[in-house]
């Protein structure tokens, strides 16, 4: 009865409807692929990338071989699994090869240095790294060597004398297939340890369970993915890395709803576009910072009508961004934002299908099913009326187990009654839908009064010539904070002229407490984390360097 657990919530893509525990061994396999309307089945594709296509078959049977290759090499139950690679096919394999046999796993970039991967490696306590042949020499700086497996590509030449890990793994045999079902997995398990976004400092470790990636499936495809992928199988382009819990969840969704995903190594807009053409994509996963680049990179040759639904992530889009995408996107139907974070394995609040009103554009959505949430003011009272802005707490079985190896800091971020403290402001409007303001610790207090960050960017993106902007507060002698801009220009724009007009416009629109008197600098791009996160803590030591 584990085994079958581990293989239906894990094996399966996560889905978590109670009675696929019930099911038989031998409908597993069907159940890789949702018999969707366009009549998909497991010979599909599952993923293309440089290295070619790979099937969910093909995903289902390198599983199990790559399960029974970890267990010959002394990786076992409870060990975590490092994964430093580009995004590819062999991600999904990984995961669910390791999910097998009780493994968790842990991605960060493949361009983190031999001290980032040093601290990572540490920090979860890696078994084992799996990691492409050229960057050996740079991760042997970090561990030993004998903990490295290299994943065989066609640039690989096979020359580190290490465990090699390629489409022609040896097969399993009955008697692995018995080992697996003596494997003990509960549902409070650890599946998955990725990395917090690190923007406030050194990221941490989150513990997720087999309860909160089904539950988190559960949630999202009832009031969501179902509605989704009724009309057909959808084709979509993994933009975000793997290892960064959105472009993972995204992973898995293709795998639970048997969409075509076309993989890119190396991430670049223009290649997207092409890609969307190609392949006639329909869906696309983003962030905000690709959404804006999106919206002043020459489209007109690239035939992108096929595409329809956009989700967005990570941080808030805002309002005036989304209405320019809509209109430089008119096929776009869905545009779906979403507040989410890693300790909840995804999202909590999304927007309905089809809202593209004026009214609730730039909201992050309503609170999903599945979840409680409460928005708590300076004076610890709960904020019971719209239009006030509060803290927001969340409660659900998504929530993170915990932070491996917490400190007692970490500790406190799940009170008692098990709410989880986000960090997050937010307000919501008297129809339920949320908005973002900013993180409590990035608010600048102008003498005492609350100013938030993301109320200047808004502002200051309006300006034709501002590619970004981020704000933070600085130190004034009178006023406590005032806030600064770091304001990254188009190509050819004046600067000084620009500066002045930014100021210009601020005046213009905001409260003289919401002045930039901590001036605006002009920078060639803003410090960002993987998933395009403002690293604010950077711009503070900018500022005061």
């Amino acid at each position: 009865m584990k085994f079958l657990l581990v293989l239906m919530l894990v094996l399966m893509a996560l889905s978590a409807q109670a009675s696929f525990i019930k099911k038989q061994a031998e409908v597993r396999a069907k159940r890789w692929v949702k018999n969707a309307p366009s009549g998909s089945n497991s010979d599909e594709r599952f993923g293309t990338d440089d290295d070619g296509d790979l099937t969910f078959n093909e995903i289902y049977d390198l599983s199990y071989r790559l399960a029974s290759f970890l267990n010959d090499n002394e990786i076992h139950q409870g060990d975590n699994i490092l994964v430093i690679l580009p995004n590819c096919s062999w991600y999904p394999i990984i995961f669910l090869g390791g999910a097998l046999i009780g493994c968790t796993l842990t991605g960060i970039s493949e361009e983190s240095t031999a001290e980032e991967i040093r601290y990572t490696a540490r920090k979860c306590d890696a078994a084992a790294v799996v990691c492409q042949e050229k960057d050996v020499s740079k991760i042997g700086e970090a561990i030993e060597k004998d903990k490295i497996f290299i994943i065989c590509t066609s640039e690989s030449v096979d020359d580190t004398n290490l465990p090699m890990i390629s489409r022609d793994l040896p097969a399993y045999d009955e008697k692995f297939l018995e080992f697996l079902k003596e494997i003990p997995i509960e549902l409070d398990d650890t599946i998955l340890m990725p990395l917090s976004s690190g923007t406030g400092g050194l990221p941490k470790c989150v513990l997720l369970t087999h309860r909160n990636y089904s539950s988190a499936t559960a949630i999202l495809k009832k009031a969501l993915f179902d509605e989704l992928v009724s009309e057909c199988r959808r084709k979509t382009i993994a933009v975000l890395p793997f290892y960064h819990a959105s472009g993972f969840w995204a992973l898995l969704y293709c795998l639970l709803e048997g969409c075509h995903m076309i993989i890119m190594k190396t991430f670049h807009p223009v290649t997207m576009l092409e890609y969307v053409q190609i392949y006639e994509v329909d869906t696309l996963n983003l962030v905000p910072s690709i959404v804006s680049f999106l919206c002043r990179v020459e489209t007109e040759g690239y035939d992108v009508s096929s595409l329809r639904n956009v989700l967005c992530g990570s941080s808030s889009l805002g309002k005036e961004l989304s209405e320019k995408f809509l209109n430089r996107f008119p096929s776009v139907k869905n545009l779906i934002q979403g507040y989410g974070m890693t300790e909840i394995v995804v999202l909590s609040h999304i927007t309905p299908l089809g809202l593209l009103d004026d009214k609730h554009l730039g909201s992050c959505g309503k609170l999903l099913p599945g979840f409680e949430a409460k928005l708590i003011n300076e004076t610890g009272e709960t904020i019971k009326e719209p239009n006030k802005t509060g803290e927001l707490f969340i409660r659900s079985p998504t929530v993170m187990l915990g932070y491996f190896n917490m400190t007692c800091e970490e500790e406190n971020v799940i009170d008692e009654e098990a709410w989880l403290r986000t960090g997050d402001l937010m307000y919501y409007d008297v129809d339920g839908f949320y908005y973002v303001i900013g993180r409590v610790k990035d608010l600048i207090k102008v003498n005492g009064i609350q100013v938030s960050p993301s109320e200047l960017e808004d502002v200051i993106l309006t300006h034709p010539s501002v590619k970004e902007a981020a704000v933070i507060g600085i130190d004034h002698p009178e006023s406590g904070q005032v806030p600064k801009a770091f304001v990254v220009l188009e190509d050819g724009a004046d600067q000084q002229l620009t500066i002045l007009k930014i100021r210009a416009l601020v005046t213009q629109k905001l409260s003289p407490t919401k002045q930039l008197r901590g001036g605006v600098q002009i920078c060639a791009e803003l410090p960002k984390t993987s998933s395009g996160k403002i690293k604010r803590s950077e711009l503070r030591k900018l500022a005061t360097s």
